[in-house]
């Protein structure tokens, strides 16, 4: 994901961007920093657990902008011991650390049956049957995702809060989040009161956490571009128990245009999968030119 900076009339547009824990208190930080335009290049996602510790040190990287944020994508593996708060995860974000990364995304889920489902469960207060589990994500809880930030911080790296929606229907590729929809303008507000509950207990743990940034949501093509008004309703709910910086992230084609609210957030985020006008095993100079036009 690439996030880009609302700084009044210019835009800085940085490249690419399972045992169950009971009754534990969930211990937030609390030292977010003090950047209302944080800016963050989320250039990979590398799931908590990946094998990198003994890997030599990288070359030093080449100079970048001063608001420029070396990041990934952290993924979760939803297995207790391996994801978020655990062990493995600390050592992971240390190895991170180590080799420059200075920004992460969280990203925590919330479930439904298949793209035109009417509701989603699975996340803290909205239990439900998934594809996955009963209730409510057992290898993820607020105090995992709360340690998980907390580690990040100690790290001295910023944090973007991110929560993803996952379905059935995603797997193999048949449907995705831009896919997502209704079959009744009914179906469509029980849907948005549920991810409404969704967007809002995050954006409060982001608070309680201190996290620097919340994205309200990822790619929800149809969702957004044909209810900008309850986005916008959403946002301002947000603000109210969330202090930090907003952003949602857009698809790089078929919605970062026709996002109608951009100016309630204070940045545009894209998924920057853009095709590059390059073949395959091409060098790094021709990667670098073909990026570009999309700069």
């Amino acid at each position: 994901m690439m996030i880009r900076a609302r700084t009044g009339s210019s835009e800085t547009a940085p490249s690419l961007s399972p045992s169950l824990r009971e009754g534990g208190r969930l211990q937030c930080s609390r030292t977010r920093s003090n950047a209302r335009h944080v800016l963050v290049a989320i250039v990979a996602a590398i799931p908590v657990g990946f094998a990198g510790a003994d890997q030599p040190p990288t070359r030093a990287a080449p100079r970048l902008p001063a608001d420029f944020h070396r990041g990934v994508n952290h993924a979760h593996i939803h297995r207790r011991g391996l994801g978020y708060g655990s062990p493995v995860s600390a050592k992971q974000l240390a190895e991170l650390r180590r080799i420059g990364v200075d920004s992460i995304a969280i990203t925590p889920f919330g479930y439904q049956r298949g793209a035109t489902s009417d509701h989603l469960v699975g996340f803290p207060g909205r239990g439900g049957d998934t594809e996955f589990f009963q209730g409510t994500d057992p290898t993820m809880t607020d105090a995992d995702v709360a340690d998980e930030v907390k580690h990040a911080h100690d790290l001295g790296m910023r944090v973007v809060l991110k929560p993803h929606i996952w379905s059935n229907d995603f797997r193999g590729g048949g449907q995705w989040h831009g896919t997502v929809r209704q079959r009744s303008a009914a179906a469509h507000e029980r849907w948005w009161s549920s991810y409404r509950t969704f967007a809002l207990h995050y954006a409060r743990l982001a608070e309680r956490c201190g996290a620097e940034a919340y994205c309200i949501g990822t790619e929800l093509v149809q969702m957004t571009t044909e209810h900008p008004q309850q986005w916008r309703r959403l946002i301002a709910d947000v603000r109210r128990v969330y202090q930090g910086t907003l952003t949602y992230c857009a698809h790089h084609g078929k919605e970062l245009e026709k996002i109608a609210f951009w100016s309630d957030l204070d940045f545009v985020g894209v998924s920057a999968y853009f095709p590059l006008d390059a073949p395959n095993g091409a060098d790094t100079a021709r990667l670098v030119k073909a990026w570009q036009p999309h700069r």
